[in-house]
């Protein structure tokens, strides 16, 4: 499949549409540092509480092969 040009400068036209149109309706107020950090950090904790099996499986699947002296054996 060939992506022309054009197609390209539709999509980043479209693209810049949005990114216009999300500084128009976000505002420039200050911001509230102290519920700003509470709130990541309880987005943080949530996504370290949901990747937290992931990377147990992952731990658990690798396979140190010893006895090969040279090089490096992954498998």
């Amino acid at each position: 499949m060939k992506i022309t040009t054009k197609e390209v400068r539709d999509v980043t036209s479209v693209i810049d549409d949005i990114i216009e149109e999300y500084k128009e309706k976000s505002t420039s107020e200050k911001r509230d540092w102290r519920t700003y950090e509470q709130r990541v950090a309880k987005r943080l904790r949530t996504a370290f509480k949901e990747l937290k099996p992931l990377v147990q499986e992952a731990v658990e699947s690798i396979n140190v092969v010893k006895g090969e002296k040279e090089g490096l054996s992954l498998f």
